[in-house]
């Protein structure tokens, strides 16, 4: 690893210890990025810092002979050396530093940005610490294998969350928090989370549950209300299992999906169909 540089936006660190850790790469569209973190920071009353990794294979890639690069958006091919590959980072991590500070200098959040060298997730999960939400983007991942996301989270063990991006479409924060849970097993601390990030978003939550049992939905929608809000906010809704949960997210078009899995639901196929339907950042929280 090497850290190329680090700035802040405000003199001083944050006395507060939460903190949304933003990773950010030359691949991705990262204004949806900065937007869900910035959400997240208001909401949480956190600091934001930006992490942008270089990465290292790509850059070890374009210095051999005849390097070719392929641009996303017309799939036209072109031949790339080590030196313009430097200079596509150095242009992205700019990119992203000023848009990051422009976008918190309209609020009360304390951002920090620095440039890292290596692989996206490793640097991530090395930068995380215990109390910090990391929003990461899938997109950022240059050799996608089959199970690359759940990889991804469970990499970043150290993390209080991960929150994942979507790949396509764009972020929006008009829909409601949507909290996923199975019955009534989830710790309340998943609530109160929730609730924070409906506040500061439309002031909607739906508690999305499976595998409730008959006669404890009452129980449930007492929980969710004294969590999330006044009961006029919140709606209980149920699914049978993880696919018609998906199927329900599509329809509510959701700001946020948050989850506590266990490590039986946390599959690379349950994690894209959740991230499909609902095109909005699933927040991974880890128990305890």
């Amino acid at each position: 690893m090497t850290e190329r540089a680090t700035k802040s936006k405000q003199s001083g660190r944050s006395l507060n210890p939460l903190r949304v850790l933003a990773g950010f790469g030359s691949i991705a569209d990262e204004l949806p990025t900065i937007d869900a973190a910035m959400t997240l920071a208001q909401a949480l009353e956190a600091e934001i810092e930006g992490c942008f990794i270089e990465d290292a294979d790509l850059l070890n890639l374009s210095a051999l002979p005849f390097a070719k690069a392929i641009r996303p958006a017309d799939r036209s091919v072109q031949h790339i050396e080590r030196h313009q590959m430097e200079r596509e980072f150095a242009r992205a991590a700019s990119n992203w530093q000023r848009t990051l500070f422009a976008k918190s200098s309209r609020t009360s959040v304390h951002c920090s940005f620095k440039i890292m060298r290596g692989a996206y997730t490793t640097e991530l999960a090395r930068e995380a610490a215990a109390s910090d939400l990391v929003v990461v983007n899938p997109a950022n991942l240059p050799h996608r294998r089959p199970n690359a996301i759940s990889l991804l989270w469970q990499a970043i063990e150290a993390a209080m969350g991960t929150v994942i991006m979507p790949e396509r479409g764009r972020w929006h924060a008009e829909g409601p928090v949507v909290v996923l849970a199975a019955g009534s097993a989830f710790e309340r601390s998943m609530l109160t989370i929730a609730g924070r990030i409906s506040g500061a978003t439309v002031g909607k939550s739906v508690l999305l549950t499976t595998d409730v049992k008959a006669g404890s939905s009452i129980d449930v929608s007492d929980l969710a209300g004294s969590q999330l809000g006044s009961r006029d906010d919140v709606r209980v809704v149920q699914a049978g299992n993880l696919e018609t949960a998906a199927m329900r997210l599509s329809e509510l078009r959701p700001s946020f999906v948050i989850l506590q899995p266990s490590k039986a639901t946390l599959s690379e196929v349950a994690i894209s169909m959740l991230l499909n339907s609902g095109q909005a950042p699933l927040m991974l929280l880890r128990h305890g």
